[in-house]
């Protein structure tokens, strides 16, 4: 079929979707694509402005009689959802209430032993919002909400992917929003390092990068 380019928001499942594939592993894993799977081994992660190349669809041909009505299924393209909820200090919400919406879609249900939220949504789902509920209640004004941008996380090699994990992490200024100025950058990656016991020296050092991926992607 060709070549696309990766664009902000996009992950694997949106592509294949979008393309008309049920299981993103089709594009994944096709030999052309060897190069792309060396430099995003975690298929969860990629980055606008890599390249995919996309296969023809294999067309399947079902002979059915003419003079009956017939009724074929097709596999809609859905993916897992997993976030893992913590307080300040980094210990998770456990069997704690929650209200969960991806686009159109809403589920309620309580966080499991670890803090996680698990839900399939759809593939090419991009924006969402979860309300957590510590104390107990149910209205809004009761509990924390936060919004959810699915498909934005960039690798942990880019200056934009260690930001949103800080931030994600509760490291960095109140309120802070991606990209953090560099000075922003400098505290936050302080404070993350003192917090886990590493050289505190404001860099991204590989040790620093590995408890980030450990942390916050389960790596």
């Amino acid at each position: 079929m060709g070549y696309y380019q990766v664009q902000q928001g996009d992950c694997l499942s949106s592509i294949a979707k979008a393309f008309g594939f049920a299981d993103y592993q089709t594009i994944y894993q096709h030999a052309d694509n060897a190069d792309f799977r060396q430099q995003r081994p975690n298929p969860n992660i990629i980055y606008p402005g890599d390249v995919l190349f996309i296969p023809d669809l294999e067309t399947k041909d079902v002979s059915k009689g003419t003079d009956q009505a017939h009724t074929f299924k097709v596999k809609r393209p859905h993916v897992q959802l997993r976030l893992c909820l913590k307080d300040d200090l980094h210990q998770p919400y456990v069997s704690t209430k929650y209200k969960l919406r991806v686009g159109a879609d809403n589920w309620s249900g309580s966080t499991d032993g670890g803090g996680m939220v698990q839900q399939e949504i759809e593939a090419d789902a991009t924006e969402g919002e979860i309300t957590i509920f510590p104390a107990g209640g149910n209205t809004p004004d009761e509990g924390y909400t936060f919004a959810l941008q699915l498909g934005d996380l960039d690798p942990v090699e880019e200056t934009s992917g260690v930001d949103a994990r800080l931030i994600n992490l509760g490291f960095g200024p109140a309120d802070a929003a991606a990209p953090l100025s560099d000075d922003d950058r400098t505290e936050a990656l302080k404070a993350f390092q003192d917090k886990f016991g590493l050289d505190v020296t404001g860099e991204l050092t590989d040790a620093t990068k590995s408890k980030l991926q450990e942390l916050h992607d389960g790596e």
